[in-house]
């Protein structure tokens, strides 16, 4: 009788398993999809210039202007600089270009 009783609860326990770990497990059809990450080219750039013009000076700092503490500076003039929407490009009498991101550089002048 024991035995009978001990049978009875164990085929019910696995039965009751394998029916609710069936409906408990998530099913892989019902899993969201991964989210891929979004991977960006680089393109090339149609930028055009919000201003071109000739340059007369410019101070180009070696931290952005908005950070504390000390800072130097270089001045450049002569050439020419374009602005553009982030950065500028100064152009020196001698041909070089220089990029500067904004906040890196003060006191533009131009003609």
């Amino acid at each position: 009788m024991f035995v009978n009783k001990f049978l009875i609860l164990v085929v019910t326990g696995v039965l009751a398993a394998t029916v609710f770990g069936a409906v408990l497990l998530p099913r892989p059809e019902a899993q969201q999809p991964v989210q891929q990450p979004i991977i960006r080219t680089a393109k090339p750039s149609t930028a055009v210039p919000i201003l071109s013009a000739p340059l007369v000076s410019v101070k180009v700092w070696d931290r952005p202007t908005t950070l504390a503490g000390t800072n130097s500076n270089k001045q450049e003039g002569g050439g020419s600089v374009e602005l553009y929407d982030n950065f500028i490009i100064v152009t020196r009498p001698t041909g070089e270009r220089v990029v500067v991101r904004n906040e890196h550089y003060s006191e533009l002048v131009f003609k």
